[in-house]
C-alpha cells in the first residue's frame, strides 16, 4: 500500500461536476460532486498517462456537505475515473456495489447501515431515480418509482406485517390514488394522504362483512358516508369512525333517523317493524322519552326502556304487535 500526499487542482465545491486530486508524482484522481474536500488519501494501484488507471484500492477521508466520512473503494479506474463494476464504502453512510461511469453511479446496490435500508436500481446524480427496489430493517419491500432515494410515483409496498399497498407515493409515503390490501382480508380503495386513507374511500372488511363507501380523514371514517353491515345500512355524517350528526339507519330492528353523537342516537325517530314509531330524545336505541306514534297516527306521550313504553298515566305498553293490540282494546267498565 502506497500513501500519496495530494493537493487540489480544481476545487470541488458543492454543485461542481467533479474535482481533481493529484499525487506528488502528478498522478491525477477525479472525485465527483458532491465531494467538497479530500482530507486524506491512500492509493494502491497504477498510474498511466498521469492519471490513476487499472484495478485500484483507495481509502481515506472526504468531506461531503460539511460532513466528514472515511471511505474505501475497490474497482477499475480508467484515466482517473471509476468505471465498470466497483465497490464504494462511505463508512457510517452507505456501501455501494455496482456499475460506475466516471464516478457517476449507474446500476447497482446500495446499503445504508444506519437506516437499515437497501436500494437497488439505476442511480443518477448520486441518488436512486426512476425504477428501483427497496428493502428496510422492519422487513418492508418496495418496487416502483424513486426520486432521490425516496419512494415517489407509482409503486407497490409490501409491509412486514403482510399488508400490501399498490398505488401512488409522494415523499416516501402512500399518497394519491391507491389500494391497501390488509393481511386480514380487508381492502381499502381510494385516496391516501401521508400514508393513511384520506378522501373518498371504498372500505370492505373481511371479518365483519362490512362495506363503507364515503369520506375518510387520516384513516378514520369522517364526513359523509354509507356503512353496510350484515343486518343494517346507515347513511349520514361520520366522525372518528362512528356516526356523528344527521344520519339514518335501517335494518332488522326497524328504521332510525335523527341526530347521532359518538354513534348513539340522541334525537329523532325509531320506526319499529310492526307499524309504530318512537319520537323524541334518545339515549341509544332502547331508551328515551317523547311520544309513541300508533299506526292510526295517535301520539301518546311518555318514556321507553327496552321493549316497554310507559305512558304518563302509568300504563305500560309492550312494544310489539301483541302489546299494541291489547292497548288499543277498550277497557272493561269496572
Amino acid at each position: 500500500m502506497r500513501t500519496f500526499p495530494f493537493f487540489l487542482i480544481l476545487t470541488g465545491i458543492l454543485g461542481a461536476e467533479e474535482s481533481f486530486i493529484s499525487t506528488q508524482k502528478d498522478c491525477e484522481l477525479v472525485f465527483p460532486h458532491p465531494v467538497q474536500k479530500v482530507l486524506s488519501l491512500n492509493h494502491e494501484g497504477n498510474c498511466i498517462g498521469g492519471r490513476v488507471s487499472g484495478w485500484s484500492r483507495l481509502s481515506g477521508r472526504i468531506q461531503i456537505q460539511n460532513q466528514e466520512y472515511d471511505f474505501e473503494f475497490e474497482g477499475l479506474i480508467l484515466k482517473g475515473r471509476a468505471t465498470q463494476i466497483c465497490k464504494l464504502n462511505l463508512k457510517n453512510l452507505f456501501t455501494h456495489h455496482g456499475r460506475f461511469d466516471g464516478w457517476a453511479f449507474s446500476e447497482g446496490l446500495r446499503h445504508y447501515p444506519l437506516k437499515g435500508q437497501t436500494l437497488q436500481g439505476y442511480f443518477t446524480h448520486g441518488y436512486l431515480n426512476g425504477s428501483g427496489k427497496m428493502d428496510n430493517a422492519p422487513g418492508d419491500h418496495y418496487e416502483g418509482q424513486f426520486l432521490k432515494d425516496i419512494m415517489e410515483g407509482q409503486g407497490i409496498l409490501s409491509y412486514a406485517n403482510g399488508d400490501v399497498y399498490r398505488g401512488q407515493f409522494q415523499s416516501g409515503l402512500p399518497q394519491g390514488s391507491g389500494q391497501l390490501f390488509k393481511k386480514s382480508g380487508d381492502v381499502l380503495t381510494g385516496q391516501f394522504f401521508e400514508g393513511k386513507p384520506h378522501g373518498n374511500i371504498h372500505f370492505q372488511t373481511a371479518s365483519l362483512h362490512e362495506i363503507y363507501i364515503g369520506e375518510m380523514k387520516r384513516g378514520y371514517r369522517s364526513g359523509q358516508g354509507r356503512l353496510e353491515t350484515m343486518d343494517s345500512s346507515c347513511f349520514g355524517q361520520f366522525r372518528d369512525n362512528v356516526l356523528n350528526g344527521e344520519a339514518s339507519c335501517s335494518g332488522s330492528a326497524g328504521e332510525v333517523r335523527g341526530q347521532f353523537r359518538d354513534g348513539i342516537l340522541i334525537q329523532g325517530s325509531h320506526q319499529l317493524p310492526y307499524g309504530i314509531r318512537l319520537e323524541g330524545k334518545f339515549n341509544g336505541m332502547n331508551q328515551g322519552q317523547g311520544e309513541l306514534v300508533l299506526p292510526s297516527g295517535k301520539k301518546i306521550p311518555g318514556s321507553w326502556s327496552g321493549s316497554f313504553f310507559q305512558t304518563r298515566t302509568g300504563d305500560s305498553i309492550e312494544l310489539n304487535p301483541v302489546g299494541i293490540e291489547r292497548f288499543n282494546q277498550p277497557k272493561a267498565p269496572f
